[in-house]
């Protein structure tokens, strides 16, 4: 084996850590990130549409309590408003925990949903 001379040291493993460790983790970060963007975005789109069913619905109409609350200016425009605060608070500070940003994800998955629920149940 001597005939190898200076190449032995090219085949002997070298341990290094792995590069790809922390990877998955910031995949899910930056995934989850874009996900509460876009889902602030949509309840600001839904905010604006929104706003003529508001007028009707204060027409002297009773409402549903969870309907009104939906259609009401504080919480359409004060839900992306505190999404996009917590956001951009976890953003500012660095925060990389993945489950922090998966829960703000599905928060403001399901308060988009249910928003447009109770606004749709006053045409019932």
């Amino acid at each position: 084996m001597d005939s190898i001379g200076p190449f032995t040291s090219a085949l002997e493993p070298v341990a290094q850590p792995s590069p790809r460790r922390g990877r998955p983790r910031q995949l899910a970060v930056r995934v989850a990130t874009g996900l509460a963007f876009a889902t602030v975005v949509a309840q600001l789109w839904l905010a604006q549409h929104l706003a003529p069913l508001h007028r009707w619905a204060t027409a002297e109409v009773e409402l549903r309590t969870l309907t009104g609350l939906a259609l009401s200016p504080t919480w359409r425009y004060g839900l992306p408003g505190t999404t996009a605060a917590i956001l951009l608070g976890l953003v500012v500070l660095g925060v990389r925990s993945a489950p922090a940003y998966a829960g703000i994800c599905v928060t403001a998955l399901a308060s988009l949903a249910l928003t447009y629920v109770w606004a749709m149940a006053a045409l019932d």
